[in-house]
């Protein structure tokens, strides 16, 4: 993009999402011209970033700081009561039970209540609860991996044809961490050009 005198970016809307990994984000850059209004001076702006790159727009004048925070203590112990761990309302005493248990559990385990502070972990946990029956992820790492194995086990239960699904999810776990494999040996140029990854993922 080259600064054009002629257009100002009137109507134009330019979205800068995770900032602080932009690697040239210096005085030099475009992005700082374009935070600094030197080259399309019409244009809305909207940035999004952690607090490690804020200080870049500490000195930008007439913006609108908009700052977002998790879940505070007691907004995560109301969202496990409302959550439906069961699927008929006549279970509502189940329901109960299951959310009593679960926040009973987070008061006892700091570690993964910690993690619980970004809604979509919470939510995470509360599913993985529902469906494991109480089997809790301890770390963030693990709770990816548990839910995204119980996407996984969800869909082939609801999709596949085969009779022995445990064996077919082994199997395509298999083909995951190969394909996995395969794009960590690869050159970029390689990964970019994602018909070499056909073999493995027809």
């Amino acid at each position: 993009m080259s600064h054009d005198e002629g257009n100002n970016g009137k109507g134009a809307c330019i979205v800068l999402d995770g900032l602080d990994e932009y690697k040239s984000c210096d005085k030099h850059s475009l992005i700082y011209d374009l935070l600094q209004k030197k080259c399309l001076p019409k244009a809305m702006v909207v940035v999004s970033t952690r607090p490690s790159a804020a200080k870049m727009l500490q000195d930008l004048k007439n913006i609108t700081r908009i700052q977002t925070f998790g879940f505070l203590e007691d907004q995560i112990i109301e969202y496990v009561k409302s959550f439906p761990f069961t699927d008929c309302s006549s279970e509502m005493e189940t329901s109960s039970s299951y959310s009593s248990d679960l926040e009973k559990y987070l008061c006892d385990h700091s570690n993964v209540r910690s993690i619980c502070h970004l809604p979509v972990h919470v939510a995470m946990i509360c599913y993985l609860y529902k469906v494991q029956k109480g089997d809790i992820p301890q770390t963030q790492t693990k709770l990816y991996e548990k839910f995204t194995q119980s996407m996984i086990l969800r869909h082939l239960r609801r999709y596949s044809s085969e009779t022995n699904l445990l064996a077919h999810y082994q199997n395509l776990q298999e083909i995951l961490r190969s394909t996995l494999k395969l794009c960590v040996s690869l050159p970029l140029p390689c990964l970019l050009n994602m018909s070499k990854l056909s073999p493995v993922m027809s």
